[in-house]
């Protein structure tokens, strides 16, 4: 919550964008308010995490499949629909890159276990479930992340050339 929620780092920051040949190279989407859902993770996912990766166009993405932010857990105080997790991997498979998911966190189990398996059938190529509403707009702090992070990594991404 503008720094003051953990981990309130400055590197935690969208202006920690890298030093030296890997400037521009590490994004940080700062989550200024808990609550933030489906809305605000697929904001921040098509507007800022899809474009650079279709940009940089890597050969593999290891995706560190963390479920904090899914809905009841405790420590992420988000939440995000295990149906989300399933459409950010779905579109990660079109970008012809291999795609590795880490298991990493998540403290609920019901949304870890039903996010988990979501990830792994859509990996498998099973159809993603709808989402459990239609999206709106993400929230005004969610826009406010946006657009900074696009203003930051404009001059090393030509996808954000714009924000300039």
């Amino acid at each position: 919550e503008y720094g003051y929620w953990w981990p309130n780092l400055k590197e935690s920051d969208y202006t920690a964008i890298g030093e030296g040949a890997g400037k521009g190279f590490n994004m940080n989407i700062p989550l200024n308010v808990i609550g933030n859902g489906d809305n605000e993770y697929m904001a921040f996912w098509h507007n800022l995490i899809l474009p650079v990766l279709h940009e940089f166009q890597a050969e593999i993405i290891l995706v560190s499949a963390g479920y904090d932010p899914a809905i009841g857990c405790p420590e992420g105080e988000q939440t995000v629909s295990p149906a989300c997790f399933a459409h950010l991997t779905k579109s990660l498979l079109g970008l012809n890159s291999r795609v590795v998911a880490l298991m990493e966190g998540g403290y609920f189990l019901p949304s870890l276990a039903e996010s988990a398996a979501l990830t792994l059938k859509t990996l498998l190529g099973d159809p993603v479930p709808a989402l459990l509403k239609n999206l709106g707009e993400p929230n005004d702090t969610a826009k406010e992340t946006i657009s900074n992070v696009q203003a930051t990594l404009a001059p090393h991404w030509q996808c954000f050339s714009q924000f300039k």
